[in-house]
C-alpha cells in the first residue's frame, strides 16, 4: 500500500498523510501520529483516488481479515514469477507462447519480440543475462546433460516402444546406455523433458494420449470467448 499514489496530485501515501498532519496542526508528524491519524480516516483505500504509478491496473482490496493489500492482475504476477525462476525452458516456453497469441489475433507486435528479446539480453542484470547467455553455449555442463538425456531417453523408447521401461526405471537403466567416458549426471531419475521422459517410462502410447491432451487443452483455450 505504501507504493500507491494519489490520482490527483502524484502524492505517495506517507506524503499525502504528513500533508493531512500539517493541516491539522502537527508541524513534524512522527510515525505513531500517522498511523493513528491514518487508522482514524474515512474511505481511505478508494481506488478512485489512489493508483500503482507502475501498475495502474493494480486494485486496492479488502482481505477477508479486514486488512487493505494491492492486488496487482494476474499475469503481471506471473511473468514476475516467470522471470525470476531463472527456468530458461520456462522463459523459452512463455516467449513463443507469447509469440503464438500475437499471431493468432494478428497483432503487429509480434514484429517486436526479437527486439524485446535482444533488449532483454542487453539490459537484463548480470545473473540474469548469464543465465541467458548459457543457453546457448553447447560446452555449458547442463546443456550438454540435456543433450545426453535426450538421448538415452529415445533410446529407451526405440527399444519398449509400446510399454516403455516401466515406472521408477529410468535412473537404474540410465548409466547402462551411456559409453565408459561418459559423465554421470548427480541426478538422472528425470530426462529433463516431460514428453520424453513419459515415453520412455510408460511407452508411446501413453505420450500420445498425454499430447492429445495438451491439444484439445490448447483448442478449448483458443476457442473460448474472450472476456
Amino acid at each position: 500500500m505504501r507504493s500507491i499514489v494519489r490520482r490527483d496530485t502524484g502524492e505517495s501515501y506517507d506524503e499525502f498523510l504528513t500533508r493531512l498532519a500539517k493541516e491539522s496542526g502537527i508541524e513534524t508528524p512522527t510515525r505513531a501520529q500517522l498511523a493513528r491519524m491514518d487508522r482514524k480516516r474515512a474511505k481511505k483505500g478508494s481506488n478512485e483516488e489512489w493508483t500503482h504509478p507502475h501498475d495502474p491496473d493494480a486494485r486496492i482490496t479488502k482481505m477477508k481479515d479486514g486488512r487493505t493489500h494491492l492486488a496487482h492482475k494476474a499475469e503481471h504476477v506471473h511473468a514476475v514469477a516467470i522471470v525470476l525462476s531463472l527456468t530458461r525452458c520456462l522463459w523459452i516456453a512463455a516467449f513463443v507462447v507469447f509469440g503464438f497469441h500475437l499471431l493468432w489475433w494478428r497483432s503487429k507486435g509480434v514484429w517486436v519480440l526479437p527486439l524485446v528479446a535482444a533488449a532483454a539480453i542487453l539490459l537484463a542484470p548480470g545473473p540474469l543475462r548469464y543465465r541467458i547467455t548459457e543457453t546457448f553455449r553447447p560446452d555449458y555442463y547442463s546443456n550438454a546433460e540435456r543433450v545426453q538425456m535426450w538421448r538415452v531417453g529415445w533410446q529407451m523408447i526405440r527399444e519398449q516402444p509400446i510399454f516403455g521401461m516401466g515406472p521408477g526405471r529410468i535412473e537404474p537403466l540410465y548409466t547402462g546406455y551411456l559409453s565408459p567416458s561418459e559423465p554421470i549426471p548427480a541426478y538422472h531419475g528425470h530426462l529433463h523433458n516431460n514428453a520424453i521422459q513419459l515415453g520412455a517410462q510408460f511407452g508411446v502410447l501413453v505420450l500420445s494420449a498425454a499430447l492429445i491432451f495438451v491439444m484439445v487443452l490448447i483448442w478449448d483455450l483458443a476457442s473460448a470467448p474472450s472476456a
